[in-house]
């Protein structure tokens, strides 16, 4: 029978009992085949006798959840990895913060409630804007790791978008000198700053020399000695690209996870159709990066063909009887400005290269004709096709071209490399040219939706200004086809008029529907269309990735518009790139931030449009592991009782079911509670209500069992002989089952509204198109969550194949009520498994499971918090299942082991954040198993513990706390300690000392209080932007009249 623990018994003598059967993972993946016979219909409810000890009012009902345990939580709970890899999200009263997972710094704030832009009448100006980001950096410099916002900060520019609101762009310095990639734009309407991007660097710990060795020249010097030959461009094309010569720039480089580097930056063109960039060390003259920044179709083979395009009505200039290309009919003509080659600004010019390369020596022509008659249908195309770009852009977005002040466009055709027919488009920061194709490709100036992708790369240039590198290089590539595609309206393919159909088969450069695009992996045009396929490609291939992995945007895009629509996809890309939500270096999982704020802004948060795009980025994998922090969960009181804990015997072939008091003392401390048998195949077969009342447990037979925890009125509810698992919801009003079958149903039955009982057929959220597909056959291990909406269980995944090794086993979470299943964790390497998993029972952000990875061997009792998306993994142990419970107050983990042929018990104490031991397990119990901790009592409610925790942390003096947030421009907290109980009066007056409303005036009892305060006067009336005073008065025998004031800023 169960046995005390003793150090001789535990580890001197060894008492191997005969029969004794280990469950590990291969035990666990056992099930019957067949047909299980089980339903919701098929089970009793309790009798009378043990109903009347069923808590039957939901105690937690009240209990505020956190949006990290909703259906929002797949989004950034699948993050977790097994890779070391530990999230700092932190959370303030009024911002939800997001992190860079490598530096920990915030990357984006977004103000709580997602308030949408331009919702005030008054907005502030560009000053006011301005100082109101240096005050939010200098009041939270703590938050933001920055140490002077004033000097580490410089503003670069403030910009109205088209919708008026402003944006506050900023460079971070150190000790004068730029950080490459340190930008901050803060997003400002009349309320305040209700947004924030920026990727940038702690300085704190750097110390680096901010004076070169080696000038901008020597820099210049090693780069043209390590490139080779560079052309030297005539002064015409010097200035059609604008360029004098070799630009340079002194920066901070840091990145990498290297040591800071003082660098030179230089910006070179070894020949007009190439920008590349240099990173150059400014003491030891190293090329740190280097990079080509020549967005283009990329390198294409075509085979040239006539253009078949359909007739259009061309805008062209006449003067001395020639006709040409230059259209000065848009609104952005000024006749006053002078533009490129001294035309008036604001022109659309279709100019020839006549076949040549750009290169020295060579002339620019504008296309023209003598009689008004064009028979260059290059020309026609690449014309026509500019005008409908730009009034796309304009008649949609008020956008004046593509810097967006009324520039010149240029399109710019037959441009030829090394004398070569040119197989691609680009646009080089200038310019938008065109070659005249070759193998693969007819000429790239017939297809609509190029001339549109290659606009766009300008528009993207002007903007946020992606680095044409890697994930940002593949934003960069996405967004230009997603406006490709909005343009060139006809269906979801990007040059689908310019390719040849024995080079891409399914008739298209690229599919954003499908970017598969007809092949595998191997082929040349294919794309990803899920993070699961993601392609980590070097620098010197496709700069990263740019062409390849932007698919998985593209796919993100598509899903979007079919659930939306054209026209809303493009309002809400445009709003993306127009009010700068992305930065230069931002990823793929900034996008998808940026367009859920862009939606908050045009359509607000809880829309159609909101949930959409979470789905789509969700579905292609893009799932935002800094997602949406939500509230901390509220950590509630244990529950106050006598403590036992339940355990299934292990002796020779008895199970029968006892209770043992925790702090065991002798064997009058161990009661037997019933001798019929429990299923011992799984350690699930036992659960107990949340006031410790009664009982439910699964008998050898497989019947479902109710009982009285004093052991009176036990009692079969079903008798079908089928189940396995169970967990009964904590207010009692629910059981969850699974049966002994290959079935991968959850029973839920209701216990107070039996017709509300359901059957879940359980799936995997996490199966993608085109990756093999994975079935859930069944699950084991069940709990609930404190509020009894939310079931986690462990499921056994598999591939129908040969290899029986194929299946694994994942932990998932059921929304019972929604009936949506989301997984906990990111994709499981091979050979690795978790189970049997269980919440902590005062806390639901702690989740504590067993882990094992075939290829170690290691069999291992971890805790996930799930809040943070950290893990520990606690201890070894030895080969065998753990069944982990927490103690009632999370203090302790009681666990199952089995060594030597017997099962042992431990009691393991935990850490405060339980995502570690603070010592070694200690013995509980021999030949037992299957334990679970509990208590027979109630919980305390909230309010009373909160009370009794003041209590425990009386404050020795009055204190008025500083109003957080402050300057505010909405609503302010006011938070005050009183050390005995005494009469408050708290009033708010403007500087003039009149009153302007009382936020309380009343007896309270010591402890800490927070109040809030709307703005309003005591009628009701909005207060203008000013300083204000407010006063508390405390007044009380001991120690007579006290007074305190402080200062807050109102800014509206």
């Amino acid at each position: 029978m169960v046995a005390m623990c003793s150090m001789v018994l535990m580890f001197g003598i060894d008492f191997s009992v005969a029969g004794a059967t280990k469950k590990n993972w291969k035990s666990k993946s056992a099930r019957k085949f067949g047909q299980s016979g089980n339903s919701v219909t098929k089970m009793a409810l309790p009798s009378q006798r043990l109903k009347n000890t069923i808590v039957t009012q939901n105690f937690l009902s009240a209990v505020p959840r956190a949006k990290f345990i909703s259906g929002k939580y797949q989004r950034y709970g699948a993050s977790i990895p097994w890779a070391n890899v530990v999230r700092k999200d932190m959370l303030d009263r009024d911002w939800h913060v997001f992190r860079a997972k490598k530096s920990g710094l915030p990357k984006r704030l977004r103000w709580k409630g997602l308030r949408p832009a331009g919702k005030a009448m008054v907005r502030p100006g560009q000053s006011a804007a301005v100082e109101i980001t240096y005050r939010l950096l200098e009041d939270h410099r703590d938050v933001f790791e920055i140490e002077d916002p004033s000097t580490e900060f410089v503003v670069r520019e403030t910009v109205y978008d088209s919708r008026g609101q402003l944006h506050v762009l900023m460079q971070q310095y150190y000790r004068e000198i730029p950080v490459l990639g340190g930008e901050l734009n803060s997003h400002i309407d009349g309320l305040g700053v209700y947004a924030l991007n920026a990727s940038y660097h702690s300085l704190s710990e750097i110390n680096v020399a901010t004076s070169p060795t080696l000038s901008s020249n020597e820099a210049i010097e090693i780069v043209m000695r390590g490139i080779g030959r560079v052309v030297n461009l005539p002064k015409s094309i010097k200035k059609l690209l604008d360029y004098k010569g070799p630009e340079t720039t002194l920066f901070l480089w840091n990145r990498d996870n290297k040591p800071a580097r003082l660098a030179w930056r230089v910006l070179l063109r070894p020949q007009v159709h190439e920008r590349r960039v240099f990173y150059v060390d400014a003491h030891n003259g190293e090329i740190i990066h280097q990079y080509l920044d020549s967005p283009s179709e990329g390198s294409l083979q075509a085979k040239a063909t006539d253009l078949n395009g359909q007739e259009k009505i061309l805008e062209v200039y006449k003067q001395d009887d020639i006709f040409f290309m230059a259209d000065f009919t848009r609104p952005i003509y000024d006749a006053d400005r002078s533009g490129f080659g001294g035309l008036p600004k604001g022109s659309l010019l279709t100019m020839d290269l006549q076949g040549r390369d750009l290169a020295r020596g060579v002339d620019f022509f504008i296309a023209s004709s003598e009689d008004n008659a064009w028979e260059d249908a290059i020309a026609v195309s690449a014309h026509a096709n500019m005008g409908r770009v730009f009034e796309f852009f304009y008649n949609r977005f008020g956008r004046k071209g593509i810097d967006g002040d009324g520039d010149t466009i240029i399109s710019l055709i037959h441009v030829t490399d090394q004398g070569e027919s040119m197989a691609n488009a680009y646009w080089n920061g200038r310019f938008i040219a065109y070659g005249d194709g070759g193998d693969a490709l007819k000429p790239l100036a017939g297809s609509l939706d190029v001339a549109a992708h290659e606009f766009s790369h300008g528009l993207i240039e002007r903007t946020v200004n992606l680095e044409y590198q890697f994930q940002s290089g593949a934003l960069n590539e996405s967004i230009a086809d997603v406006f490709g595609v909005l343009i060139d309206d006809e269906d979801w393919l990007v040059g689908e008029d310019v390719v040849s159909l024995d080079y891409f088969p399914s008739g298209a450069l690229r599919s954003m529907a499908d970017p598969h695009n007809g092949g595998n992996s191997d082929d040349f045009f294919w794309q990803p269309s899920h993070m699961s396929e993601y392609v980590d490609l070097d620098i010197d291939q496709d700069n990263g990735g740019v062409h390849v992995n932007s698919g998985i945007p593209n796919k993100a895009a598509y899903l979007l518009a079919e659930s939306l629509g054209r026209e809303k996809l493009g309002q809400i890309y445009y709003r993306v790139l127009d009010s700068r939500y992305l930065n230069a270096t931002s990823g793929f999982t900034d996008m998808r931030l940026a367009v859920l704020q862009a939606i908050v802004d045009l359509y607000g948060e809880d829309t159609e449009e909101f949930v959409s795009a979470e789905m789509a980025f969700d579905k292609v994998g893009i799932t935002g592991d800094d997602e949406l922090v939500g509230v901390e969960p509220e950590v509630l009181p244990a529950i106050k009782g006598e403590e036992w804990v339940a355990v299934v015997n292990a002796e020779n072939s008895d199970t029968s079911l006892y209770l043992v008091r925790p702090n065991l003392q002798g064997s009058d401390d161990i009661v037997q509670l019933t001798k019929t048998q429990v299923f011992d195949e799984t350690g699930n077969a036992i659960t107990i209500s949340g006031d410790g009342s009664y009982l439910f447990f699964v008998d050898e037979s497989n019947f479902i069992r109710g009982i009285n925890i004093d052991g009176s009125n036990e009692e079969i509810l079903s008798n079908e002989g089928d189940w396995s698992s169970i967990s009964l919801s904590p207010d009692g009003t629910k059981l969850a089952a699974t049966s002994v079958f290959e079935d991968s149903t959850i029973f839920i039955f209701d216990l107070v509204n039996p017709e509300k009982s359901i059957e879940m057929k359980l799936y995997n959220p996490t199966t993608q198109d085109g990756i093999q597909s994975k079935t859930v056959l069944f699950a084991d291990a069940l709990d609930w969550d404190i509020s009894g909406r939310y079931l986690v269980y462990d499921a056994y995944n598999a591939v129908r194949a040969s290899d029986e090794n194929s299946g694994y086993w994942d932990i998932a979470m059921l929304d019972v009520e929604n009936r949506l299943i989301f997984s906990l964790f990111a994709a499981l390497p091979e050979g690795v498994h978790m189970g049997n998993p269980s919440f902590a029972q005062t806390n639901p952000r702690y989740l504590e499971f067993d882990f094992h990875d075939a290829s170690s061997e290691q069999y291992a009792l971890g805790v996930a918090d799930l809040f943070e998306n950290e893990v520990g993994i606690l201890l070894d142990t030895d080969a065998s299942f753990s069944f982990p419970r927490f103690s009632v107050d999370d203090n302790h983990i009681v666990f199952e082991t089995f060594k030597d042929k017997r099962y042992r018990v431990y009691q393991l104490p935990m850490a405060e954040n339980r995502l570690a031991a603070v010592e070694a397990p200690k013995p509980f119990l021999e030949d037992a198993q299957s334990a679970t901790w509990f208590a027979i009592g109630s919980r305390p409610d909230v309010e009373t513990a909160v009370e009794e925790r003041f209590l425990n942390q009386l404050p020795s003096q009055l204190s008025l706390e500083q109003n957080f947030p402050n300057p505010f421009n909405a609503n302010t907290q006011i938070t005050y300690k009183i050390p005995v109980k005494t009469f408050i009066d708290l009033k708010v007056y403007d500087v003039l000392g009149q009153e302007i409303i009382t936020l309380f005036n009343g007896s309270q009892l010591p402890g800490e209080y927070k109040v809030e305060w709307d703005g309003r006067s005591k009628n009701g009336e909005v207060v203008a932007t000013g300083t204000y005073l407010y006063v508390i008065t405390s007044e009380n025998r001991e120690q007579g009249l006290i007074q305190e004031v402080r200062k807050m800023v109102l800014l509206r």
